[in-house]
């Protein structure tokens, strides 16, 4: 039943619903509080929903009756046209329906059909941009920059706007090089040894039986005892090195966020140019997850708790691009940063859990066109 159908009672239960989801995620809240904020019965609930899964399915379906017709056609008569009128379009989505788009990220970790049906909607909204096929490099490119900046402070703080994304898919994000280096200096994985790290510590094993553990079963599932009993030691003395769970959730996605960029460190090659070295880092970020599917699970699980973790994991990122556009010709390098921070997220996802991806290095290869020149327009 779609929420216009609804009963005043259903109405107002739904309303409660997204209000607690979207501040406080699914694991977090009971049908009792949804039943507190709707000031109706948990009798009442049962009478429309027969179970908290339900509710939380039925607003995200929801979500995508409202979203799909939105896409599905443009005024404009050229690309560039239609283009920005898309981007329009998704902007002004993401600002007026905050709270059922963060419901809706949930969704996606939970039960990955949602993630393939919002992609459907994309590619075809971009196919009718374009007038013609849109490949897995290109599609990559137009939707998940902006679907990651959105989320993120720089999306208000830098004034992201329609224009702007539209001049990034159509010009390219990166100037021509002055050479076109061969691709195996930036294609290639290259051989390096393996990271050490002090396995000897009480904290390290800690750490290492959280991300074992958070990796199988999921944050909201495992307790501190499981995560002390993994380690070999007590209750109390997890709490001697973390005062709770969620600073010690912080410090596992501080290790993850450490190991990867160690990895890729070990391995850049600096002689590069920007463009390419771009396009080895990601490489390199693909290949790090394949290899540790478990990290990127704990760090998207990680991103609907009740802590700051993925905030100063994204955040340490972005700096880290800013830094590296220092010596480049780079207008906005805030955005551009959070823009190929969200390719990396999305084609991570696509690569290693939706398997979207087949050839990964072939959608690299085609992304060093793309990010210098921006998507072919016929």
């Amino acid at each position: 039943m779609s929420a216009k159908k609804a009963s005043p009672g259903r109405k107002r239960l739904l309303t409660a619903a997204i209000d607690l989801f979207a501040g406080r995620w699914y694991e977090a809240v009971s049908i009792v509080e949804i039943c507190k904020q709707a000031d109706l019965s948990n009798g009442a609930f049962y009478k429309h929903f027969p179970n908290k899964e339900t509710i939380f399915l039925t607003i995200v379906e929801t979500f995508l009756e409202k979203f799909e017709p939105v896409f599905q056609s443009f005024d404009g008569v050229t690309v560039p046209e239609r283009l920005e009128e898309f981007y329009c379009k998704l902007l002004t989505v993401n600002r007026e329906e905050r709270d059922l788009i963060q419901i809706f990220r949930e969704a996606e970790l939970k039960y990955p059909e949602f993630e393939k049906r919002l992609r459907e909607i994309y590619m075809n909204a971009l196919e009718v941009v374009f007038g013609r096929p849109i490949s897995e490099a290109e599609y990559l490119y137009a939707i998940a920059g902006v679907r990651f900046m959105v989320r993120r402070p720089v999306f208000n703080e830098e004034h992201v706007s329609a224009e702007m994304l539209a001049k990034y898919v159509l010009n390219g994000l990166f100037p021509e090089p002055a050479e076109h280096p061969s691709e195996d200096r930036y294609l290639t994985i290259p051989n390096e040894p393996a990271m050490a790290f002090p396995g000897d510590s009480t904290k390290h094993k800690l750490i290492m039986a959280g991300l074992e553990l958070f990796g199988k079963k999921g944050y909201h599932v495992v307790n501190v005892f499981e995560i002390a009993q993994q380690a070999g030691f007590s209750v109390g003395t997890f709490y001697l090195h973390f005062s709770s769970k969620e600073v010690f959730l912080v410090e596992v996605i501080r290790h993850i966020s450490l190991e990867i960029r160690w990895y890729i460190a070990l391995r850049a090659e600096h002689t590069l140019p920007r463009l390419h070295s771009e396009i080895l880092a990601l490489r390199l970020f693909l290949n790090f997850f394949l290899s540790h599917k478990e990290y990127y699970q704990i760090a998207r699980e990680a991103e609907f708790t009740p802590t700051e973790a993925m905030d100063e994991y994204y955040d340490g990122f972005e700096q880290a691009y800013i830094q590296t556009f220092k010596n480049e010709s780079i207008e906005n390098p805030r955005v551009v940063a959070a823009y190929l921070m969200g390719i990396a997220h999305y084609m991570g996802i696509d690569y290693v859990f939706s398997r979207t991806v087949d050839d990964v290095v072939s959608v690299l290869r085609e992304f060093v066109h793309i990010f210098e020149h921006g998507l072919t327009v016929e």
